[in-house]
This record gives C-alpha cells, structure tokens and sequence, in this order.
C-alpha cells in the first residue's frame, strides 16, 4: 500500500478539476483522476502529473463511486482529499427568467447526486484514519453573454467557489 497521501478528484480530466490534480500533484499527493468519459484527457493529466492514476466512474451512480472508493482504498489503503468537482452540462444559459425550471433541477439534482455518493462513501474512511478533508468545486463558465447586450452581467468566464 502507498504511504503517500492520496486525493480523489472528480471531474478531473479537464478545466478546473484537471488544474486542481496538477496542483495535488505537485503539493505531492497520489491523485485520482476521476473521469466519466473522456479516457485519453484523463491519461494526459496522469501523464502530466507523474504521481497518478485515472480511474472512470460516474460519481452520479452510487454503484459505480461505491466501486471507485473501494478500488482506490484497496490499493493505497486511503484517501486524504476529496475534491467534488465533476459537473454535468449547463442549461441553457440566459436571463433567470427562461431557464426551464427541469433544465435548472436536472443540472443540480445530477451534480448534488454526485457529491452525496461521494462524500457518503468516503466519510467512513477519512473516520476511521480520523484525518481527511473534502473540498466542493461549484463553477459556471460563459461563452457569451447570459442576457441582453446591455445586460450589466459579466460576458467573460466566471468562475465561482462554494
């Protein structure tokens, strides 16, 4: 088993998720990449990082993050950080007002599924070592502008942190 402190990070084959294991990384932690779909930017964050491994998982199926932690404690024997960073396609961005109520729930209802299977199975390790922390990435990136054009709203990437 591996001695080093090990992060999980989910949604970490690109944006903010990849700069957060490269930054794991280099702080020295064996890292999780975590990825749904995109195998090849998941490898090539490994790759990067030197001190990792990508794992697939749809954090949103308690089945499949059941099978994730358990891997990952089985080989490294823990896990010190989670990250929560996976997110799932944005609804249509505008004005509040035509956002479709089910677009609005779909998008939070999958990302929160996420974090709660996540959390729930890793909890019980990071008790047990009486160590961990667990970190949630919330963030919304705009290609354009989300209202009119004299809306006062930002029109460049914004990302925000809960």
């Amino acid at each position: 088993m591996n001695s080093k402190q090990v992060a999980l990070v989910s949604g970490a084959s690109r944006g903010i998720g990849a700069a957060t294991a490269h930054e794991l990384g280099r702080l020295g932690y064996h890292v999780i990449v975590n990825y749904l779909s995109d195998a090849e930017s998941a490898e090539l964050v490994v790759e990067q990082i030197g001190a990792a491994q990508a794992i697939q998982a749809d954090v949103t199926d308690e089945a499949q993050v059941t099978a994730l932690v358990d891997r990952v404690v089985g080989e490294h024997g823990r896990i010190d950080v989670l990250v929560g960073n996976a997110h799932t396609a944005a609804p249509p961005y505008g004005p509040l007002e035509h956002v479709p109520w089910e677009a609005f729930t779909a998008k939070m209802s999958s990302e929160l599924a996420g974090i709660y299977h996540l959390t729930r199975r890793v909890l019980p390790v990071m008790r047990r070592r009486r160590s961990g922390r667990i970190v949630y990435v919330s963030a919304t990136a705009r290609t354009s502008s989300p209202g009119p054009p004299s809306s006062p709203l930002p029109t460049s990437p914004t990302p925000s942190c809960t």
